[in-house]
């Protein structure tokens, strides 16, 4: 990107991440934490001479967001995103909803696997 940049996408414990590198000699320059949510991206457009690229973001409790990402010579934040478009179930507040991601030791060796779970929150009263 920008003809200097390399923006990486990564899978770490079933959620995406992205991380801007310098495409001479790979130093990690920015790692994206400020993503809406935990997720996937299902989507990424992205042009070698261009400044920005956009992705489209979701989980099992949201049907997507579309981010605009822009590269700014600013030296605390080298990517500024910006959300273009929310998807909208009809009749459904997705604030309703939460989702949390738990470790369960696999029955075979232990090992820790990532799972989520979605589900309606629930008002407790005290």
């Amino acid at each position: 990107m920008n003809r200097d940049k390399l923006i990486l996408m990564y899978l770490e414990d079933v959620k995406h991440k992205l991380s801007v590198h310098c495409l001479t000699d790979g130093t990690l320059l920015q790692e994206l934490n400020n993503l809406p949510f935990e997720g996937v991206i299902t989507g990424f457009s992205c042009f070698r001479d261009n400044n920005e690229f956009s992705f489209k973001f979701e989980n099992i409790v949201s049907p997507g967001l579309i981010s605009r990402c822009v590269l700014t010579n600013n030296s605390s934040s080298i990517v500024e995103c910006e959300t273009l478009h929310e998807m909208k179930l009809n009749g459904v507040d997705m604030k309703d909803y939460e989702m949390n991601q738990v470790f369960v030791p696999s029955m075979k060796d232990g090992t820790k696997v990532p799972l989520f779970i979605g589900h309606r929150k629930v008002e407790t009263t005290n």
